[in-house]
């Protein structure tokens, strides 16, 4: 009956809870038994170690799309990146034999050895972007090559696999969507959200750091939103201009008017760049129009900007100032590591003391010279100084009498 089988149920509660808690408990050791986690698992843990904001995910696209020789980069937001961000390139596109692996983890065309990273020259190389996106957002990818007639339309499953696939017209090069970016993650969902304005200024920071290096590119990036409408954050022409083309084109001719070139050598190492004129109201507040690139790679380098605004404060006498400072650092693979940190930012270099120090005489004898020049007149651009009222009143009164 009713009753019976209710009374059992009761009756076997305690014993299932009592068993439940005997399988969560640790053993009689005092330790957990040590199992290997699920696929799945590891595969959501770490794929947010990769992907951490919008301007990382970002940085993994773009970075994509450079190294598939791409010259034309548009980016396209909604609502300020927290519904889509979308990357479109003119590269080489995906061959039709890499599609299925394109997504899935530690699947790269880039190396295959640990040795191959001492001669490496691409920007990605570890196989994580991909599949990091596919489990943390909706991702679809469009791709096309030379030899294919039409494109292929891809989507993918959170463990990185395809779940539908058809053909698609599309010029040659690549597209790819990330839609709802941490949608698996409900707090780091709600979190990007509600600083999406925040976190798209972020990612058009980074996006302004490969327009500046990457001079032969063209770059645009375009904001759609409900409230705002349309907006075009960034727009560079590529080309010839090289970084002073870049640098008027993101930031005006007045910044560029500030600066003078900075250029040197060490055995291994060529630097070239650029670094505001040690003058009063050249320097910012902040340190937020400082890139240091190595091999075109935007990376963390405090200890050279340190030598750069001491030089700067030195010369301007300006204790918190910080230059605008553009410094790209040509070497060869084995000359530097950096697969230090998983957004590869941080970069040892072999011999960073002997680099630093060339840095900072370069810098010092620059700012020296330029500390010794001033702006002379010619008799054509001398300024005319104004006259004194009293001289034009009389001159005035002077000319209404002899009338």
């Amino acid at each position: 009956t009713a009753s019976t089988f209710a009374a059992a149920a009761v009756a076997t509660a305690p014993a299932a809870a009592a068993a439940a808690a005997t399988a969560a408990a640790p053993a009689a050791d005092g330790a957990s038994k040590i199992r290997q986690m699920g696929g799945n698992a590891a595969l959501r843990i770490c794929s947010d170690q990769v992907v951490v904001d919008l301007r990382s995910a970002l940085k993994e696209l773009v970075e994509n799309a450079l190294d598939a020789g791409a010259t034309k980069l548009e980016v396209r937001l909604k609502e300020h990146g927290a519904e889509m961000l979308e990357v479109t390139d003119n590269g080489r596109g995906i061959s039709r034999e890499n599609l299925d692996g394109v997504a899935r983890r530690h699947h790269t065309s880039k190396l295959r050895e640990f040795d191959d990273l001492g001669r490496l020259r691409s920007f990605g190389f570890r196989g994580e972007a991909l599949s990091s996106l596919a489990a943390l957002s909706s991702l679809s990818v469009a791709t096309r090559t030379e030899d294919d007639a039409v494109g292929t339309s891809l989507s993918f499953g959170r463990d990185g696999e395809i779940s539908a696939r058809s053909k698609v017209a599309r010029d040659v090069g690549t597209t790819v969507c990330v839609a709802r970016l941490f949608e698996p993650f409900a707090v780091r969902r709600r979190e990007l959200v509600r600083t999406a304005q925040l976190e798209m200024r972020k990612m058009l920071a980074a996006l302004q750091a490969y327009a500046l290096v990457c001079t032969a590119v063209r770059f645009s990036c375009v904001s759609l939103s409900a409230k705002t409408g349309r907006q075009s954050l960034l727009q560079t022409e590529g080309g010839a201009a090289g970084m002073r083309g870049a640098v008027a084109s993101i930031f005006g001719a007045k910044q560029l008017s500030e600066l003078i070139p900075l250029s040197g050598s060490t055995d291994r190492v060529t630097i070239h760049g650029f670094v505001s004129r040690p003058r009063a109201g050249h320097g910012r507040r902040a340190s937020d129009r400082q890139y240091t690139f190595v091999n075109s790679r935007p990376v963390d380098f405090p200890r050279l900007a340190r030598v750069v605004n001491d030089a700067f404060r030195a010369s301007t006498a300006k204790s918190e100032c910080f230059p605008f400072l553009l410094l790209n650092l040509e070497a060869p693979p084995d000359a530097y590591d950096v697969n230090v940190t998983p957004d590869k930012r941080t970069v040892f270099f072999v011999d960073e003391a002997a680099l630093l120090g060339c840095i900072g005489e370069m810098v010092a004898k620059l700012f020296a010279a330029e500390s010794c020049t001033f702006a002379v007149h010619t008799p054509d651009t001398l300024p005319l100084a104004p006259r004194p009222a009293a001289a034009a009143e009389s001159s005035s009164s002077s000319s209404s009498s002899s009338s």
